[in-house]
Parts: C-alpha cells; structure tokens; sequence
C-alpha cells in the first residue's frame, strides 16, 4: 500500500495543473473551431451571386477553399446557405460547406 501514497498526494496537483494549462487552451480551440460553423450563415452576396450565376447558366467557377485548395465545377444545387454541389470531369458530385469558401471566382 505504501506505492499508493505518493500518487495521492500528487493527484491535487495533477488536477490543479491541467486545469492552468490543458483546459483553459482545449476551450479556446473549441471556440475557434466553433466560430467558422456559426458564420457559415453569414455568406457573402457576391459569392451568392456568383453561385446562383453558376446554377442557372451552367458556366464554371472556381472556389478557393481554406489553405491551398481549390475546386473548379459547375454548381448543380444550392442546399440552404451552408451546402453548395458541384459537379466537373473528374467526379459527378461534389459537396462542399460554404463556411469554408474564402473566394470565388467565374469564367467569362
């Protein structure tokens, strides 16, 4: 019983030291992961123009997603403000969260 002295004693201290430095940083984590999914609503109107545009001519555009990517396609349906589909050569559906959309761009 003696080997469980040591980790009694230390278990306040444990507690006391993941909540100064692991909760107070996985609760600021959370709330930026949270914030894009809460401003998804929030689509610009230019970028709702180019969508619909897209939609009803059936002309591509490109959409710059967060970091380095990039999806060209034509958009087949607009699902509410959150949820745009695309479709291109390479696959027949492609559905994307307007959240995480930083641009848009259109062919002539």
């Amino acid at each position: 019983m003696t080997p469980m002295l040591p980790m009694l004693r230390l278990a306040p201290r444990l507690a006391a030291v993941f909540a100064r430095f692991l909760a107070r940083p996985l609760l600021a984590a959370c709330l930026c992961l949270a914030a894009p999914l809460a401003l998804a609503d929030d689509l610009p109107a230019p970028f709702k123009e180019l969508l619909q545009a897209s939609l009803q001519e059936k002309k591509s555009i490109v959409l710059y997603l967060e970091g380095q990517t990039t999806l060209a396609g034509v958009v087949t349906r607009i699902i509410g403000d959150d949820v745009v589909e695309l479709r291109n050569r390479e696959s027949a559906r492609i559905v994307v969260r307007t959240g995480r959309v930083m641009a848009v761009a259109a062919a002539n």
